[in-house]
């Protein structure tokens, strides 16, 4: 009798677990940003944007080559990423880009 009540408080933990993790990842899925990019030495190409009323520059893991070009303004979507910045890279937050458009 004592397993069956381990084996269910192990299943009630696990599933509790589950559905955190997933409110987590879709509090980290951002609405459309607004960004310019830039061309930098250290970075390759940055994207500078206001996010939550302040300035910052994000290093965009995945962003194509169409959009690596200075001063084009783009509308994205952006999660954290976790891969590691370039050594010589002074950004904000590095991030992977998602649904990435030219504003004309």
């Amino acid at each position: 009798m004592r397993k069956l009540a381990y084996i269910l408080a192990g299943f009630m933990f696990m599933s509790c677990a589950s559905s955190r993790k997933a409110s987590q990842e879709e509090d980290s899925i951002k609405d459309k940003q607004i960004g310019v990019v830039h061309l930098d030495s250290g970075c390759g190409a940055i994207i500078t944007s206001q996010i939550e009323g302040a300035d910052m520059k994000l290093y965009p893991v995945n962003l194509s080559s169409d959009f690596k070009k200075e001063g084009i303004k783009i509308s994205f979507v952006s999660m954290p990423s976790r891969a590691m910045q370039p050594e010589n890279c002074r950004v904000d937050r590095v991030v992977s880009v998602d649904n990435v458009q030219k504003i004309k």
